[in-house]
């Protein structure tokens, strides 16, 4: 339950985000299970978790932006770690791009990174062995239109065949073979000097993708996909 508590963190410290979600969710968060969960119990917690984060006027009720993206990434990633399997998002507040977050074989956590060296704080997962957990933006080489039932239908696929490469591997290679341009990222970030949002490059910190919000369907498409996703259970 531990990434589940972080999310909590988040929006306990934004008092008017925390007056407007439900108590369930909100006991949810905190870890209100009397025993530990099935997944089948995580699944129909998390699903009022996702209607909540995903409303179009709930991330208005944050002082801090960037707090309502690292509370975003962190439910993402409990989703796709409670169903056991990666998830396809098709908007990500990146226009161009399409993103996939692997399921992480264990609970990952989540927390404002401060590094060093003059680098701006950033909102990002650890695996248990410290290492980073990664995630991706694709799109098309050429310039063409992402086939995103195809990719879904593929990564569905990989995910029932249990590879021994692993999901990740599998998937990101298969978007390679098809042309796609993969960039790996692990965190979501504001720069110090104007402000803006951004994801941040696994390979170049200097590699800002800056995130828009223009796109009001955004959030609801991003509910669909997580919804979607919980609807798969792998054994």
């Amino acid at each position: 339950m531990g990434l589940l508590k972080d999310i909590y963190g988040i929006i306990a410290s934004e008092p008017k985000a925390k007056q407007q979600i439900e108590k369930a969710v909100l006991k949810f968060l905190r870890g209100g299970f009397w025993a530990a969960p099935t997944r089948q119990g995580r699944k129909d917690k998390l699903e009022p978790l996702i209607a909540q984060l995903t409303k179009d006027d709930f991330s208005s009720r944050f002082e801090d932006p960037l707090a309502f993206f690292g509370a975003l990434l962190g439910m993402i990633v409990e989703t796709v770690y409670t169903a056991g399997r990666g998830c396809l998002i098709e908007k990500l507040f990146l226009p161009g791009y399409r993103f996939y977050f692997p399921a992480p074989a264990k609970e990952p956590s989540l927390r404002l990174h401060k590094p060093l060296l003059g680098k701006d704080a950033y909102w990002g997962l650890d695996n248990q062995d410290k290492s980073k957990y990664i995630f991706y933006a694709f799109k098309k080489g050429d310039g063409g239109q992402v086939d995103i039932s195809k990719a879904g239908a593929k990564l569905t696929e990989i995910a029932l065949g249990n590879p021994i490469i692993g999901e990740a591997a599998a998937f990101t290679k298969w978007l390679r073979d098809e042309g796609h341009e993969v960039t790996r990222l692990f965190g979501i970030s504001r720069q110090s000097d104007t402000a803006a949002l951004h994801y941040l490059s696994d390979s170049d910190w200097e590699n800002y993708l800056s995130l828009n919000y223009t796109d009001k369907t955004t959030k609801a498409s991003v509910a669909d996909e997580l919804t979607a996703v919980l609807k798969f259970i792998l054994v």
